[in-house]
C-alpha cells in the first residue's frame, strides 16, 4: 500500500495592495457620504400624507359604525378604530419628522 503525500496548493497570486487600498478607500468614502445625506423626497411626503388621510377616514368610519352597531360588530369596529388611530398617530409623527428634516 502506497501512502499518499499531502500536497499543499499554492495560493493564487494576490492582487497588489495598491488596488485593494484604492477600492477600500472608495467604498469607505461612499459609505460616509451616503450615511450623512438623508433626503426627504416629495414622494415620501406625498405617500405619508395620503396614508394619513386614508387612515383618518378609516378611523372616522369605524367610529361611526362603532357607535351605531351592537355586540360583536361593535367590538370589531372598536378594534379597527384602535389600529387606525395608531396609524394616524404614526403618520402624524412621520409628517412632523419630515417637516423638520426638510427645513434643515
Amino acid at each position: 500500500m502506497a501512502k499518499k503525500k499531502s500536497v499543499k496548493k499554492k495560493s493564487s497570486k494576490k492582487s497588489s495592495p495598491k488596488i485593494n487600498s484604492k477600492i477600500s478607500k472608495k467604498s469607505v468614502k461612499t459609505k460616509n457620504q451616503n450615511s450623512q445625506k438623508v433626503y426627504v423626497t416629495e414622494r415620501k411626503i406625498r405617500k405619508t400624507t395620503m396614508s394619513l388621510i386614508y387612515s383618518g377616514i378609516v378611523f372616522v368610519l369605524s367610529l361611526i359604525f362603532f357607535l351605531v352597531t351592537t355586540s360583536f360588530l361593535e367590538s370589531l369596529f372598536g378594534f379597527i378604530m384602535i389600529v387606525s388611530g395608531a396609524l394616524v398617530l404614526l403618520f402624524i409623527i412621520l409628517k412632523i419628522i419630515f417637516y423638520f428634516m426638510k427645513k434643515k
